[in-house]
């Protein structure tokens, strides 16, 4: 704030020219390709180190965590995971690390174990709503997400977030395409899916997700098929590095040795030198201005550790890991991470082979936090009915106070949040707004009725068929609902039509309600003057839950959730890494 007045700015122009270019470097990240120098350098004094966890190997599977020394450049066993996992991610948040879901042999677990840097023990994190192996996840501000994957039965498309505030998980947007194995990275605040693969073959294909919007977009796809992709954001680029062009089934698998760049100021990938070799499966993560590969699977499983300079497109050979691994997990960990106000060596993650885990700094069912630190109570309610009949411009009107500028079909599941204040005690609404079209709703009917805690029937005044609909919402509800009792509301939609437009009538809603024992609102989610009435709609529901139940019912024990594949692929079967 004070450069411009300090004299040594003023009279010195070397000093001058360094602050200017300091700031290019910091404010156009695009350019920062053609800036490099020995300034734009991390010294290795403050890289901190590499971490690579787990993974698969030619038997079980290794538990073991080896740690990169950027000084000595060589890798040493550094502790155990506390449970054998592979195809899994991981990702650090507010100074810890998650690790997520992933394979133990057969089994697709859920279970999320977190490694607290500053106090340096293992605990149990709050399980995932679905089981995932082939994941990806991203973090950007504070919540966590765990995207795509496969549950042990099929490919998903599903995407949760983690609140760290509140220690839950919950459903948001889905991407388009259901796949496994695939890269996630997070780059100017959106978070990009890339490549993996479904039943059939792998994947070009690339979205981003927007989390302001809960929207997922299509990005330019990749020249190139790539199932078990390597993918990290470095100096404004997607890197995707590897990978395979074939189902897990297919003898003939085409394995890539090449990578590609991704420049989302122009939405283009260009490919990039080739590695040593082709493979898949292998662990990434960005270090200052290089990428970093180790392990993978070429037909076997490999030690290999490559470094890739995006300046130079070239890559480097580095020392290979002490144990052979495909499928594992690559994290960088700054000196940064380590700091804290407690007396804490810097030095590694060494305490991991010494802790044991333990359940929870603070009990189960609190997770880390205090009661005055998060809300006190949770609840899901959903919002269903015909397409078109406005349930996502009632949830935008409710959470946000206004109509929506733009509004588009639901694909999927949108989901919105709202925090109350009622009588001094703290309530958060998550509110479920499903799309109408069948197509949409197959794969994610069992986790949207999951767990709910009040349901809005809505339909349009305007139309019919909406209102003609409703009994077999009202089935659908009871077929999958348990708690037949759950407070329920019935809203008729775009009354702020001209009566002529209204086809049915109050009396006919009135009538309908009645016979099912459900309260009736007639508004408007578009007319600002019905803004009171679409809030006591939510607010009643509010209000008799606050009676009613409890938080969102969450595991109270954090136990696996395991889900067994039906045949299991060898080392020998190619792609073997990749389902």
């Amino acid at each position: 704030d004070h450069i411009d007045t300090d004299s040594r700015f003023k009279n010195d122009t070397s000093c001058q020219m360094l602050i200017i270019e300091t700031m290019r470097y910091h404010l156009a990240p695009e350019k920062r390709s053609s800036m490099q120098s020995i300034r734009t350098k991390p010294r290795k004094a403050t890289l901190g180190a590499l971490y690579c966890l787990g993974g698969m190997d030619s038997a079980k599977g290794p538990q073991t965590i080896e740690r990169y020394d950027f000084r000595t450049r060589s890798w040493q066993p550094n502790g155990t995971l506390n449970t054998r996992r592979w195809q899994f991610a991981c990702v650090i948040l507010e100074k810890k690390l998650y690790v997520c879901g992933g394979r133990d042999g057969l089994k697709t677990l859920n279970s999320i174990e977190i490694f607290d840097f500053q106090k340096k023990v293992w605990n149990i994190g709050q399980p995932m709503l679905t089981n995932r192996h082939g994941l990806g996840v991203g973090c950007i501000g504070g919540p966590l997400y765990a995207i795509g994957g496969h549950d042990g039965w099929s490919f998903l498309n599903t995407v949760e977030r983690f609140d760290p505030e509140t220690c839950v998980w919950s459903y948001v947007a889905p991407m388009t395409n259901a796949r496994c194995t695939l890269g996630v990275a997070v780059l100017e605040n959106r978070i990009y899916a890339v490549g993996g693969r479904d039943g059939a073959a792998g994947l070009r294909e690339t979205e981003s997700y927007d989390p302001h919007t809960n929207r997922w977009s299509s990005c330019a796809p990749m020249q190139k098929r790539r199932g078990g992709v390597a993918v990290a954001a470095c100096n404004g680029f997607l890197f995707a590095i590897g990978g395979h062009e074939s189902s897990a089934t297919n003898k003939c698998a085409v394995r890539h040795d090449d990578g590609e760049r991704y420049d989302p100021r122009c939405d283009q990938w260009t490919l990039i030198t080739s590695l040593t070799r082709p493979k898949e499966a292998l662990a990434i993560a960005a270090v200052g201005d290089k990428l970093y590969i180790v392990g993978g699977f070429d037909g076997k499983v490999l030690d290999e550790v490559e470094k890739y300079e995006p300046v130079t497109d070239k890559w480097t050979k580095c020392s290979p890991l002490g144990t052979k691994r495909a499928g594992a997990c690559l994290i960088h960990v700054p000196n940064y991470i380590y700091q804290s106000s407690l007396p804490t060596s810097p030095s590694s993650l060494s305490s991991l082979t010494t802790n044991r885990m333990t359940e929870s700094i603070a009990p189960p069912d609190t997770g880390v936090f205090t009661d005055q630190e998060r809300p006190k109570r949770i609840f899901k309610i959903i919002v269903i009915g015909d397409s078109h009949v406005g349930k996502t411009c009632l949830t935008y009107r409710f959470c946000s106070g206004k109509f929506p500028e733009k509004s588009e079909a639901t694909i999927g599941v949108d989901f919105r949040e709202k925090t109350l204040d009622i009588d001094g005690e703290i309530f958060k609404l998550q509110i479920w707004d499903t799309a109408g079209q069948e197509r949409f709703r197959r794969s994610m009917i069992n986790h949207y009725y999951r767990n709910v805690h009040a349901i809005v029937y809505v339909y349009d005044v305007t139309n019919l068929a909406s209102f003609e609909n409703l009994p077999g919402w009202i089935n659908e509800c009871d077929k999958h609902v348990l708690d037949q009792d759950l407070p329920r509301v019935l809203v008729g939609n775009k009354c702020d039509v001209s009566n002529d437009q209204i086809v049915v009538p109050n009396s006919v809603a009135q009538r309908f309600a009645d016979a099912h024992n459900i309260p009736l609102f007639e508004t408007s989610a578009k007319a600002d003057e019905h803004q009171d009435h679409v809030n006591s709609i939510f607010m009643l529901l509010a209000h008799k839950l606050k009676h009613s139940k409890p938080l969102m019912s969450q595991p109270k024990l954090y136990a696996h959730r395991d889900i067994s594949v039906s045949s299991p692929t060898t080392a020998n079967e190619p792609g073997y890494c990749s389902c």
